[in-house]
């Protein structure tokens, strides 16, 4: 999966790779542009999200869009954002991701998509309209499918929700679909429930919901190794400049680390002691120094 930033959307290197992708894997050769300024022969199947988790109800609104993008010979391809844009709205109250940017991407890649394109969410991005984003997936991401969850809305004081998001689409010859957040047995899923399930310990059900068990990404931390009573034991603490991943309560827990060590993977089981930003686990010693990759609760 080929990774953008904003920037490179706005300087055409996504439809670039669009057009390049699809004439390289025999979608259409037609390079031409409809009157309403659609790619008329190649374009891509986008969805919008934080997709934080990912949980069961992305993975079936994901799932969807590539069925489209199949189903249409169109590229398959998402926005998505360094956090989750309540970290940047409610900033006093948020809590922290579910997932690490780096272990969001590599489910979403897993699911199918062939590029996704990282914002940065800031203030003037924040200042955006809805109108004119939609605009710039269209033209500068060549937007033909927009599927999306039930509820959402982009744009400046998310001014633009389903009606206005529709009324565009019919407007360019964008096909555009609101898919509920629910497994297919129904059940609706949110990211705020997943944390709330977390912040209580409560693992299993985390992991009902995200369809995969809950994992901290052990890059956004500083790790030190230390002795103690002839024990070894990793010290990870939350880097300062790390985008905060949620860390269950302060307890401890029993857990499975992957890590490599003289560069081959390995992984083993332990408990880790969970207390504000830092986590301590104890290492068999003829792993000391290895590199920690991740921690699966």
């Amino acid at each position: 999966m080929k990774i953008f930033s904003w920037d490179d959307v706005l300087h055409s290197r996504v439809k670039e790779f669009i057009h390049c992708f699809s004439s390289d894997s025999g979608l259409s050769s037609n390079s031409g542009e409809n009157e309403s300024g659609i790619c008329g022969g190649w374009g891509s199947a986008l969805t919008v999200g934080g997709f934080d988790g990912p949980h069961r109800g992305h993975e079936a609104l994901c799932a969807s869009v590539i069925k489209e993008a199949h189903n249409r010979n169109l590229v398959p391809g998402l926005i998505t954002f360094t956090r989750s844009p309540r970290s940047f709205k409610q900033r006093a109250d948020y809590e922290g991701d579910i997932s690490a940017l780096r272990l969001r991407l590599k489910v979403l890649e897993e699911w199918g998509f062939a590029f996704a394109v990282v914002i940065d969410f800031s203030a003037d991005f924040s200042k955006m309209e809805g109108y004119e984003f939609l605009c710039v997936l269209k033209d500068l991401c060549a937007m033909r499918f927009f599927g999306v969850g039930e509820g959402f809305r982009c744009g400046r004081n998310h001014a633009a929700g389903e009606d206005e998001i529709s009324s565009f689409a019919q407007e360019h010859g964008i096909v555009c679909s609101f898919m509920p957040l629910q497994t297919e047995s129904g059940t609706r899923i949110s990211s705020s429930l997943v944390r709330r399930f977390l912040r209580s310990g409560r693992f299993k059900d985390a992991q009902e919901l995200l369809g995969h068990p809950f994992q901290i990404d052990c890059f956004q931390f500083d790790t030190k190794f230390e002795q103690t009573a002839g024990e070894l034991y990793a010290v990870m603490t939350a880097k300062p400049d790390a985008a905060l991943q949620l860390i269950p309560p302060p307890g401890t827990y029993p857990v499975h680390v992957y890590a490599f060590c003289a560069g081959e993977p390995i992984c083993f089981d332990t408990d880790v002691h969970t207390d504000a930003f830092t986590l301590r686990q104890k290492v068999p010693a003829v792993y000391k120094n290895c590199l920690f990759d991740r921690i699966r609760f």
